[in-house]
């Protein structure tokens, strides 16, 4: 069997626009290791697809039941879905068994996990949940991510199916012509650039994965010394039952 190094070789440089994301490049780093052990145990790239899900089944339901220290594990747990959820590709890749399946798998994993990692919050912080406004705001967070994912799915199901059309009729596609003598030089605002990391971050799968495993391990130490930390899951599912909206509205603006 290859090697991890020629393994890199193999299943990662296919895939170099990755590696523009600190986090996934934090990913990769470790998901060889994974693949290696999937290859050796001959596992299909759709297996480990499958796979990944029920960890961050099994993380839901660890976050639900609400003992601290169970919850960094289902916070973990989540980490080992996003690291297999690398790997599947990568088998895929070893494999040579890239196809259709595989990418319906992958994307619908995501729907699926989002959902398990929302209802987890909602349930661990039920009994917090005490009238029928913090009820609502706990139930659209669980729906925020589904609709995020929902814009991106529709964005592409009414791209193909325009160009399919399009083909069928004849229609050649609008062509944008790029100003090769005009160079457009951004100006980085970082405080802008990191004001708005903060704001929206929890919005995002990978992130909110991140800084929800940081503070329950934060809490589970201030809980072992003695002391109350905030019920930062509560005030999480709040937050995004407020913001949600609007970050939703500005996607479907965007698309």
């Amino acid at each position: 069997m290859e090697s991890i190094s020629e393994l890199r070789k193999i299943c990662q440089t296919t895939r170099p626009s990755i590696f523009k994301d600190f986090l996934n490049k934090f990913y990769y780093r470790f998901s060889i290791y994974f693949t290696w052990l999937c290859i050796l145990l001959r596992l299909s790239a759709n297996q480990v697809t499958i796979i990944s899900v029920l960890f961050s089944i099994l993380g839901g339901i660890l976050i639900s039941i609400g003992d601290k220290n169970l919850t960094v594990l289902g916070f973990i747990c989540f980490h080992v879905f996003a690291i297999l959820d690398m790997s599947d590709g990568e088998v895929a890749r070893y494999r040579n068994q890239g196809g259709m399946t595989g990418h319906f798998l992958d994307w619908y994993m995501h729907f699926i996990t989002s959902l398990a990692m929302m209802l987890g919050l909602f349930l661990h912080s039920y009994d917090a949940l005490s009238n029928g406004l913090l009820i609502s705001l706990g139930i659209i967070s669980i729906a925020v991510p589904i609709f995020d994912k929902i814009i991106t799915s529709s964005g592409w199901t009414v791209i193909v199916w325009t160009r399919l059309r399009d083909i069928k009729n004849n229609v050649k596609p609008n062509v944008i012509k790029e100003n090769k003598g005009l160079k457009l030089v951004k100006k980085t605002n970082y405080a802008y650039k990191l004001t708005k990391f903060m704001a929206l971050h929890v919005l995002q799968d990978h992130w909110i994965k991140l800084s929800l495993l940081i503070i329950s391990i934060i809490d589970l130490i201030f809980y072992n010394l003695g002391f109350i930390f905030l019920d930062y899951i509560f005030y999480t599912l709040i937050y995004i039952g407020i913001i949600g909206p609007i970050y939703i509205y500005i996607q479907i603006y965007k698309i």
